[in-house]
């Protein structure tokens, strides 16, 4: 199922940034700014000057054009769902362990670089062996994830690319982004029921339900 134009449009700008290595310009026309508390909320329309492929969409502010305002989780799906009950998140046989390289005592035994992974499983489709590529767009910066599984493969966590100072949860299908500053962004059904301030220790932190 094709991700709507607005989720294309938060990828695009993720994979080619605005900067002098791109040479993409940034072309952007401030509109509004929304303040609730310590809360500043820019309402920005922004260009990307990057060329347009066969059959992409218009968003709702035309074609090229964003709001900064669209506060969003999005993903790419590579191979199957990572949530999924084979998917990379469940599939104990991927692991972040080094694999042993290792000649078989048997000269005559087929060599099988990872014998912790089923090729079998992954090749059919009832594992999932790719991690989901993730997208995300905050009120001041934006940028891409994955799940990184343990050296157990019971486990994971959620890995920036490239890395920035935010902690990444999934609670109830419910993402929750935590940024350097404190403020916490809640992406799902879940969550709170809007911007606000919460007790977190000596560190107030901000809420944003997108």
């Amino acid at each position: 199922m094709p991700v709507s134009p607005e989720a294309a449009a938060l990828t695009k700008m993720v994979n080619y940034p605005v900067n002098l290595y791109t040479e993409v310009p940034d072309i952007s026309i401030p509109l509004y700014e929304i303040k609730v508390g310590e809360l500043t909320l820019p309402i920005t329309l922004q260009y990307h000057a990057g060329g347009f492929k066969v059959n992409e969409r218009s968003t709702r502010v035309r074609m090229g054009w964003n709001l900064s305002c669209d506060l969003q989780v999005t993903r790419e799906i590579n191979g199957m769902d990572d949530f999924g009950p084979g998917g990379y998140m469940n599939n104990n046989k991927m692991t972040s362990a080094p694999y042993p390289f290792y000649l078989p005592t048997d000269p005559y035994a087929p060599y099988d670089p990872f014998p912790s992974l089923n090729n079998l499983e992954v090749a059919s489709e009832e594992r999932d062996g790719l991690p989901d590529k993730f997208y995300y767009k905050l009120l001041d910066k934006s940028g891409s994830f994955f799940i990184l599984k343990n050296a157990s493969g019971t486990g994971y966590s959620f890995v920036p690319v490239p890395y920035d100072n935010i902690k990444i949860e999934f609670q109830n299908t419910n993402f929750i982004i935590t940024d350097s500053d404190g403020t916490k962004y809640y992406f799902g059904e879940g969550g709170v029921d809007g911007p606000s301030k919460e007790s977190a220790g000596s560190l107030g932190s901000k809420n944003i339900t997108g």
